[in-house]
């Protein structure tokens, strides 16, 4: 992604960790803008701008690379986020999760239409 899309400065800090753009990667990874009257206007780093929705899902797993189809299906098969040690918010799926941190995949229960 470039890192300035459409022209100017990089913003001082993200609307809504408000980390400085270094600590939260916007000189290195960009940034997402959002105009006024449109729902969260404001300025957001990639990793806030995803948390509230307003980027496609394209994560893969910090261990395998794996990816999930979409945000929800990597949330109902367990995917999760942890701190890198440097403060930013990395991507883990279930498998992963479950090896590295001992935290079992959630249980899916399959409703049965009668």
């Amino acid at each position: 992604m470039n890192r300035n899309v459409f022209g100017g400065a990089t913003p001082e800090s993200c609307d809504c960790c408000g980390r400085d753009a270094e600590d939260c990667g916007m000189d290195d990874f960009g940034w997402l803008t959002r105009e006024a009257g449109r729902e969260y206007p404001g300025t957001y780093c990639l990793g806030c701008a995803s948390l509230l929705g307003l980027v496609l899902w394209s994560e893969h797993c910090t261990l395998c690379g794996i990816s999930a189809e979409s945000e929800e299906a990597a949330e109902r098969e367990g995917w999760r986020y942890f701190s890198d040690g440097w403060g930013h918010l990395v991507p883990f799926c279930a498998v992963c999760v479950a090896a590295e941190f001992g935290i079992a995949p959630p249980v899916v229960q399959h409703r049965h239409h009668h």
